[in-house]
């Protein structure tokens, strides 16, 4: 179970939008030193929640990397992914749909800056 603190859902290691149906991991590695953290999941509501990476900026509540899904199917026949890092880090977020299997894979580069979207995505 994902206890409830102050509207924030606590996963264990995903964020799950969609009822659960996809399932939102994140990676990251400072370009200055080579070291990795995982992503800790921050869910907000069901279609939203953002990544801390505690491993690598010493703070578990501070937002690095937002991603949103939205269920487009009505416009395209897709759910959508929108994500935005806060960071220079570099970060790949891992998007599995549960129902299908298919993973879909979202990187930065290290030292860049970015944000993205994709209306084509499952």
């Amino acid at each position: 179970s994902n206890p409830i603190r102050r509207g924030v859902r606590y996963t264990t290691g995903a964020i799950c939008p969609l009822n659960g149906r996809f399932q939102i991991s994140l990676a990251a590695v400072d370009p200055r030193t080579g070291t990795t953290g995982a992503g800790v999941p921050l869910q907000q509501n069901d279609l939203f929640g953002y990544f801390s990476i505690p491993g690598l900026t010493g703070n578990p509540r501070n937002p690095e990397v937002f991603v949103k899904m939205l269920d487009g199917r009505d416009e395209n026949g897709k759910f959508w992914v929108f994500y935005g890092g806060l960071t220079d880090l570099e970060f790949t977020l891992k998007v599995t749909d549960t129902v299908t299997g298919i993973v879909k894979s979202y990187s930065k580069e290290g030292g860049s800056f970015c944000g993205n979207a994709d209306t084509q995505a499952f």
